[in-house]
Order: C-alpha cells, then structure tokens, then sequence
C-alpha cells in the first residue's frame, strides 16, 4: 500500500511543472495569465489545453465517423482574416479566433484551400484526454 502512494505521488506533477503555450500570450495578458495561475489553475490548464488541441491540421482525413464542414474562413470571428499559408507551415491554427463547432461524437473537418484539413475531435473524446492530462496536477 505504501509503495503505491509513492509511486502515485511521484507520478503527479505540481503547477510549478507547467508548460504554458507562448499562443497564449497573443490571446491573454501577463496578469491574466498570472491570476489564472494562483487562483484557478484548472482553468489556465483548459484555455492552454485548447490553444494546444482543440483544432488540429492535418493532410489526411480520419478512416471514419467524421463530417465536412466547409472552409475554415467561413468560421472566423469577426475581423479574422484566415491566412492559410501560415496555417499550413505553422500546423497551427489559433482556436480562440474561430468559432469551429464540436460535435459530440463525430470529427468535424474543415478544408484549406491548399489540400489540408482542420480537425476538431468530438467532444467526448476531446474531453476525456483533457481530463487526463489535467489529473497529473497536483494544484
């Protein structure tokens, strides 16, 4: 029993650990940041957890249980320009500035005009890996 508390307790990070995304900066400030980080950890971890995750480039699309939603210009907020040309040779595309819809068990897929894709995972799926990434914290 003991062994399994020291394995568990070694097996978990502290905040200390945490690597911030340096997009979060382009969407939120220093003192944001900070004050996410001394009061609401699991938040912080959430909104990096998405810069990181919730949309993701590809060239490929998924085997199945997907849907194509158009192009990912048509998503953007208000006052976006979508430059596909740096999505493409980033593989990144900032989440906060569109507003890709998540289905809750099918991938929703938008197209570049350059042949890749935008994946967003379901919901469900989405979620339980945050949670697990989230769960070795100690905060």
């Amino acid at each position: 029993m003991a062994i399994c508390c020291v394995v568990v307790g070694y097996s978990q990070k502290r905040t200390s650990d945490f690597e911030l995304n340096p997009k979060m900066y382009e969407q939120f400030t220093q003192a944001e940041i900070n004050q996410m980080m001394q009061t609401d950890f699991a938040q912080l971890f959430k909104l990096n957890y998405k810069m990181t995750n919730y949309a993701l480039m590809t060239t490929k699309l998924p085997d199945s249980n997907y849907q194509m939603l158009g192009g990912v210009q048509k998503y953007a907020n208000p006052g976006v320009v979508t430059n596909e040309s740096e999505i493409a040779s980033t593989g990144f595309i900032n989440p906060f500035l569109y507003s890709l819809p998540q289905d809750a068990y099918r991938v929703n897929v938008f197209t570049l005009s350059n042949g890749c894709y935008i994946m967003v995972l379901p919901k469900n799926t989405y979620e339980e890996r945050e949670q697990a990434q989230l769960s070795q914290y100690v905060y």
